[in-house]
């Protein structure tokens, strides 16, 4: 089903109240196809999981049309308001407390520190990363909305060995592999000194390239990169291969996961 103002208005009263800010009903479902007001505002609106699931997977949706975020934002923080923050605060390797009267998880975020803080109807994510931006305060509020408890595996595995990845194969290797490779080509000590930089983990056990690291984006969201460095005199060009854990899919989807991997390379090649 897609969604259209027809069908949005269907699962209002149409009784044109105003109760949602709209002066008729119509003119919110229009508002609602264009993402301008989330199906929360009509205090009357009925529609079943599956119909809801279409309006979400609407207002996440605006990467694709390199939309700034704030409709997704917002959708995350509706979602994070009815999480137990002291709950899930462990599992997620985060640190729990209140000050005044806020609960506040704090986590880890690269070499940074984030802090998301839930009083009342509100939620604010702040952090010591300078650049700061719409884009990681996403990447945060849905590691803490997937909430994931299965643990970290301790296995390996490449993005196209996940389900429905082939996409998002495509996407991570034209933004995060290809240009780290040609920016660290034949520049290995200078990625390793970059890597420690970032508070990676320079890998030496297991590893069959010429560089492994791991850098943890997020407490449970470490991303390994195996780098074999160019070899011009034998005719070999360099090139990078970013491998996830195996468990990574219950802390971050995919998209988020090459989000995950842009923020590594462009922490390496900007430092």
């Amino acid at each position: 089903m897609k969604l259209s103002p027809i069908t949005v208005v269907s699962k209002t009263p149409r009784t044109n109240c105003g109760e949602c800010g709209y002066p008729t009903c119509i003119s919110f479902a229009t508002a609602l196809t264009r993402r301008k007001v989330y199906y929360t505002k009509c205090p009357y609106f009925k529609a079943d999981e599956k119909f809801i699931k279409l309006i979400d997977q609407l207002f996440v949706s605006e990467e694709k049309e390199k939309k700034p975020g704030i409709s997704a934002v917002t959708l995350i923080e509706k979602r994070l308001k009815y999480k137990n923050f002291k709950e899930i605060a462990e599992p997620l390797g985060c640190k729990y407390y209140e000050e005044n009267g806020k609960e506040i998880l704090e986590l880890n975020y690269l070499k940074y520190t984030a802090r998301v803080l839930k009083y009342r109807d509100v939620i604010e994510v702040e952090s010591n990363k300078k650049d700061f931006d719409v884009w990681d305060k996403i990447l945060i509020l849905n590691y803490l909305h997937f909430a994931g408890k299965s643990g970290l595996s301790g296995e390996w595995i490449a993005m196209e060995e996940m389900p429905n990845s082939i996409s998002k194969v495509k996407a991570l290797k034209r933004d995060c592999e290809e240009p780290l490779k040609e920016y660290f080509a034949g520049k290995k000590e200078l990625l390793k000194e970059r890597v420690k930089n970032l508070s990676g983990k320079i890998l030496k056990e297991g590893c069959q390239s010429d560089l492994c690291f791991v850098i943890n984006v997020l407490p449970m969201v470490p991303i390994r990169v195996n780098f074999w460095d160019e070899m011009p005199e034998e005719g070999f060009d360099a090139n990078v291969k970013f491998l996830f854990d195996k468990n990574a899919l219950d802390y971050l989807d995919l998209e988020a996961l090459v989000f995950a991997s842009e923020k590594v390379v462009s922490e390496l090649i900007e430092e």
